[in-house]
């Protein structure tokens, strides 16, 4: 099955409350999570898990922005503004390659080896391949499929957690 194809078959998946609590349990209980400093989240999607209680952990918050054909990074500061994707974004200063930083990464599946079907313009995979930090895909065990057709150019996250 082609990407565009598991997308429309995935599309009526959503994410639970319950799953994205015990899913954020995890994160908080994580040892690297624990240590990073700086933790690169998302603001979540109606299918995505809603991991919006680590904006409140103690640590410094970034959030992805689209500028043109590019997503970077930029600390949450509690306001955010309707982006180009009409997902809300933060306006704070730009994130800034640091050691301590975990990224946490959504996506409509990912296979068993931690390879992710995204939402099909590449944003995480040209910002993780760039950026060689910690990564940690989040998703429900119900969007956890046997093959997302990766391609070359598909950057696999480190850990991958499910509810």
């Amino acid at each position: 099955m082609d990407k565009i194809a598991l997308r429309r078959s995935l599309k009526q998946i959503k994410t639970s409350a319950e799953s994205s609590k015990i899913i954020t349990s995890k994160l908080l209980s994580l040892d690297e999570i624990k240590r990073a400093s700086n933790l690169l989240l998302y603001y979540p999607l109606d299918d995505e898990p809603d991991i919006k209680a680590l904006y409140n952990c103690g640590k410094t918050i970034y959030l992805p922005v689209i500028e043109k054909d590019n997503m970077h990074f930029r600390k949450y500061n509690g306001s955010l503004k309707i982006g180009r994707f009409g997902i809300k974004e933060p306006t704070g200063e730009y994130y800034q390659d640091d050691k301590s930083t975990i990224i946490v990464v959504p996506a409509v599946a990912y296979d068993n080896e931690g390879y992710r079907l995204g939402r099909g313009k590449g944003f995480y995979d040209r910002f993780l391949s760039k950026h060689k930090i910690k990564s940690i895909g989040v998703i429900t065990k119900k969007r956890v499929i046997s093959d997302v057709a990766k391609e070359a150019n598909d950057i696999k996250v480190d850990t991958l957690i499910t509810d």
